[in-house]
């Protein structure tokens, strides 16, 4: 509640930060957002503008800018800052990733210019690879493009054979489009990773007969109750 927030305590700790490490750039996003906490969206704006100025190599000012002055409804603006960003740092994954978080909020209008984004993806160091995948998938859950967010979780489901997590990210997917198939497939590949004393899969088997239970088979319920219990 806005009577608890102690912002003279926020404000004090970040002045110290500061004498402490004049150059930091994460001094000077946490001011931004402490800005844009209290609605000062123009000062924080403002803030950012100034650490750039001083510090242009620094992309996450660059990024931050953007998304500063997509907050304040100026989407145009956003985008032309992060044209300028890549004309002066070039074609960087953080970039790509503003870009699609910005495109993300107009829906599924967003899914060709997302779509373009993947391009040159061969560019990036293969560690770059995998966070620029993983974003844009998840701008296309934002958007309501779910197949192409299975498409992306999929491919690098693909390069990262051991990661329960994107298999628990293509499980929802395919839970949420009742997609019985791959969500028994997908649940295969959780019991693998997790090996037989794995409590995921269990969860995701008892989702999935609850899923069927919803559809009429109410055998399935004791089933579940048992996955759920174990």
């Amino acid at each position: 509640p806005e009577r608890d927030r102690r912002w003279a305590e926020v404000e004090q700790t970040l002045d110290e930060a500061a004498e402490a490490a004049p150059d930091s750039v994460e001094v000077v996003l946490l001011r931004a957002e402490l800005l844009a906490a209290r609605g000062r969206l123009d000062a924080a704006q403002t803030v950012l503008e100034q650490a750039r100025d001083g510090q242009p190599d620094h992309v996450v000012l660059w990024t931050a800018l953007a998304a500063a002055a997509e907050l304040r409804g100026k989407r145009q603006e956003a985008l032309s800052i992060l044209d300028t960003a890549e004309d002066q740092l070039g074609d960087r994954v953080e970039l790509r990733l503003a870009r699609a978080a910005i495109w993300a909020a107009r829906g599924s209008d967003s899914r060709a210019t997302l779509v373009r984004l993947e391009q040159t993806l061969d560019q990036y160091p293969a560690e770059e690879q995998l966070i620029l995948l993983s974003g844009l998938a998840s701008a296309h859950v934002r958007a309501g493009n779910s197949r192409d967010a299975e498409r992306l979780w999929s491919r690098l489901a693909e390069r990262q054979p051991s990661n329960l997590h994107l298999r628990m990210r293509l499980f929802d997917l395919a839970l949420r489009n009742r997609e019985e198939a791959q969500l028994k497939q997908v649940i295969a590949e959780m019991r693998r990773i997790e090996g037989d004393g794995g409590t995921q899969w269990r969860y995701g088997e008892a989702a999935r007969l609850l899923n069927e239970a919803q559809r009429g088979d109410s055998a399935k319920l004791a089933e579940a109750r048992q996955y759920l219990s174990e």
